[in-house]
């Protein structure tokens, strides 16, 4: 990919300009993208500010802006190219209130034949993981539905029997058969009592087993704001990160495994304010970090995943980063850390830790990582100049534990009639008094 760098400059003239030179630019041909990345070369005045590319086509379109990158680069995409000519324009917006723009330029692509065949630019390792979380709920609720349907059907055979039962010409012969049984069923109740208490110690061996074998995975998705009149100062700082800000989720543990993305409404206030990626689940709260106090409420998706997840905080050792022969897209060095219980088919998700960032930032520490037999490797578009930790959860590929049990699977059950269930979770069952037996039998038989 060709860089072509612009320079930006403040000229004053009866107040302040921003101006780019070279102030037209020429990107390729119409529907060309990925070819030439854009780095610029931005005044003093928005070093800490978040800056976004702006185009406007000739037809007068607006495509969604793009954040600069730590290079304060942006590659040309079809937002540019879909036309032959338009305009653009860098924006910067500081945490203080501050907001600049740069005056807007001209860039043209040369016309070309029309093409066909076009392939779509493949997935991020992000939306797969979505695609997957969004399968495994579409497969809860499949199985859902099909356990009411199995349900409905156990419904009308009851009824059906007992349709058959009231059309019978032998009702007396039926009943007394019935009461013989009723005596049978007595004895074997006690015996079903007994076969309960070693099915519960069986089912607890099962369980324990069973968790023994669980490494996790998705669990719950959460939509949470963080207030910006709840950040508060961080006695003693993490890092870089001198403010803190706790939301309240009820059913939140120190023991679950988070995985925090900012909205992209908020994404702006929340570069702006240098919120960490990295977050903490506390007991009833989750926490967020920041270096300044944000100017607005930051929106963020929570993904948490189950208490078995393989979590590990390892250290990138400084003497362990290798330059690699064939770059992997702007990262030219890789560390490989050993890993006890990695496998190729798990997939990774790393932050930094919030001490390690100001080492992290400068060598451009890549956030997509690599699981490979006992090991995961890192990339870096240059060598730290200092260790750096980080924390790695590994998850398995494989649908949460979200179905009906069946005989011969763990799963999800659901209390039926002749059951009660307490607010503790104990299930506990009733035998019918003689009355009550009576006037079933009325009922059945008679169909009072």
């Amino acid at each position: 990919m060709s860089e072509v760098v612009i320079k930006i400059r403040k000229l004053q003239d009866n107040g302040s300009t921003f101006r780019a030179n070279p102030e037209t630019l020429y990107l390729g041909g119409i529907g060309s993208a990925q070819v030439d990345r854009l780095r610029f070369e931005l005044p003093k005045e928005w070093e800490d500010c978040a800056v976004t590319l702006h185009v406007q086509r000739m037809s007068g379109a607006l495509p969604t802006p793009q954040v600069l990158d730590y290079e304060n680069s942006a590659p040309v995409t079809k937002n540019w190219t879909a036309e032959k000519r338009g305009l653009w324009m860098l924006s910067a917006i500081g945490g203080d209130g501050y907001r600049a723009m740069t005056k807007p330029a001209r860039y043209e692509c040369y016309e070309t034949l029309e093409t066909t065949g076009e392939e779509d630019i493949p997935q991020s390792m992000y939306e797969k993981f979505v695609e997957t979380i969004r399968g495994d709920a579409k497969n809860a609720r499949k199985s859902a539905a099909e356990a009411k349907a199995s349900e409905e059907t156990a419904a009308a055979s009851a009824g059906a029997a007992a349709d058959s039962a009231a059309e019978s010409k032998d009702a007396a012969q039926r009943a007394k058969a019935s009461a013989e049984e009723s005596a049978v069923s007595a004895e074997k109740s006690a015996a079903s009592e007994n076969a309960a208490k070693k099915y519960s110690e069986s089912a607890k061996d099962a369980i324990a087993n069973a968790k023994k074998d669980y490494s996790g995975g998705y669990l719950k998705t959460y939509d949470l704001t963080a207030v910006q009149a709840d950040w508060k100062p961080l006695d003693p700082a993490r890092g870089p990160y001198h403010y803190s800000c706790d939301i309240p989720v009820e059913e939140l543990t120190d023991q679950f495994s988070p995985f925090a993305a900012t909205g992209l409404e908020s994404y702006a206030a929340a570069v702006a304010a240098g919120v960490a990626n990295a977050v903490e689940t506390r007991n009833g709260a989750l926490r967020l970090f920041a270096m300044r106090v944000p100017t607005a409420d930051i929106d963020l998706v929570l993904t948490l995943f189950g208490v078995g997840t393989l979590s590990y905080e390892l250290t990138l050792p400084v003497t362990d980063w290798k330059q690699m022969e064939a770059p992997v897209g702007p990262n030219r060095y890789c560390c490989d850390v050993p890993v006890a219980g990695c496998l190729a088919t798990l997939t990774p998700l790393a932050t930094t830790g919030l001490e390690n960032f100001e080492a992290a930032t400068p060598a451009g520490l890549a956030s997509v990582v690599e699981t490979y037999d006992g090991f995961v490797r890192f990339y870096a578009v240059r060598q730290p100049e200092a260790n750096i930790d980080v924390i790695l959860m590994l998850l398995r590929k494989e649908e949460p534990v979200n179905r009906p049990a069946t005989r011969t699977e763990l799963g999800l059950v659901k209390i039926g009639d002749g059951m009660d269930v307490d607010s503790g979770g104990g299930i506990s069952t009733r035998a019918a008094t003689d009355e009550e037996f009576e006037d079933m039998m009325e009922a059945l038989f008679h169909g009072r």
